[in-house]
């Protein structure tokens, strides 16, 4: 039949060890020589010289002690002394009672883990360049570690991620930048083995005066290239009133690599040019500087009558490694008034 008022206490019962008795009525309580603390005389059976003794009137306890009602003696033999146990509340187990022991496998579920609780020194260790991922069974998995120069890459629904070689391919670098303000504009010392080939990209490029044409000139050891040796000839189209018209020009013995020859540009904000210049080899020790560019710009002088469209190329015969190349009008006579330049290099794989 159920119980009426309070259930059965429960807990580990424990028997104290041996007391070797003397002329005091207090002793310690202990087990296996460590202190223990019964919750009360009621919970303790104690037998002395082969007597149950009643508690509270034979004998009280006082945390990890236990206080006959008199004082015993050295003959008396205190048999034994059986606490029995850690009590507990039903379903509430005390403080710092409960051990892994104790759990079920799995019995601890998601639902009783805080939020936020599962800190980096609980995860189970693994290889130093791993990542953490899911497979196709959505449970958890480790991948990599990859090796240098290696990219994560993603395989597809259903596969967890992969490290692999990076695609190769011709892919643009940024190196440096420049946002022209009445000056020539000029880049120097970025040109590296990483490299073999370069790209500038300039956009919206104003001159600081009326009639101006935009020209490069390469550098060695960070001095401008002024001798007359540019080399270069370009192709385009020019288009006003409805007409288009072919155009082309070259020429050999130039101060400057002309990047839009005898085609001129206003310095009014709203006819800029724009274009790119690839760089060959500029690092090359054995071979000539090519280059090729690209020139779009309404043109013809301070009120451009048409836009122009050119395509050129050139180079400066010297076999000496470049450190840079400038930019400005005329024969560098003319500032840049506005305009960006931007520098790249292009990957060799």
């Amino acid at each position: 039949m159920s119980y009426i008022g309070n259930g059965p206490v429960v807990g580990a019962f424990k028997k104290c060890d041996a007391i070797t008795t003397s002329s005091t009525a207090t002793y310690n309580l202990t087990v296996s020589s460590v202190a223990v603390i019964p919750q009360s005389a009621n919970h303790c059976i104690v037998s002395l010289n082969g007597v149950i003794q009643a508690p509270t009137s034979a004998f009280t306890v006082a945390g990890s002690t236990i206080v006959f009602n008199s004082s015993l003696t050295s003959s008396d033999v205190v048999d034994f002394i059986l606490i029995l146990g850690d009590v507990l509340n039903v379903g509430v187990p005390s403080d710092d009672s409960i051990d892994s022991n104790h759990y079920v496998d799995g019995s601890i579920d998601t639902a009783h883990i805080a939020d936020d609780q599962i800190t980096l020194a609980k995860m189970a260790a693994g290889t130093d360049g791993q990542i953490i991922t899911y497979d196709a069974s959505g449970n958890p998995a480790a991948v990599g570690p990859g090796t240098d120069g290696q990219v994560l890459t993603s395989t597809g629904a259903g596969s967890p991620p992969a490290f692999e070689a990076a695609a190769a391919g011709g892919s643009l670098t940024y190196l440096a930048g420049v946002t022209a303000s009445n000056q020539t504009v000029t880049f120097d010392g970025h040109f590296t083995s990483d490299y073999t080939n370069y790209i500038i990209y300039y956009t919206n490029v104003i001159p600081a005066a009326d009639n101006k044409t935009l020209g490069m000139r390469v550098r060695v050891s960070s001095s401008d290239q002024t001798g007359s040796s540019y080399w270069g000839s370009a192709d385009g189209n020019r288009r006003a009133s409805g007409a288009n018209t072919d155009t082309s020009a070259g020429g050999s013995g130039e101060t400057v690599a002309h990047l839009t020859w005898n085609e001129s540009q206003s310095s009014t904000v709203t006819y800029p040019s724009s274009g790119q210049i690839t760089l060959f080899g500029p690092l090359s020790t054995s071979s000539y500087k090519f280059y090729e560019w690209t020139y779009n710009a309404n043109s013809s002088g301070a009120s451009p009558t048409y836009f122009i469209s050119l395509k050129g190329g050139g180079f400066y015969p010297t076999t000496s490694a470049l450190t840079g190349v400038s930019f400005s009008f005329d024969t560098f006579g003319t500032n840049v008034s506005a305009g960006t330049f931007h520098l790249y290099g292009i990957k060799n794989s």
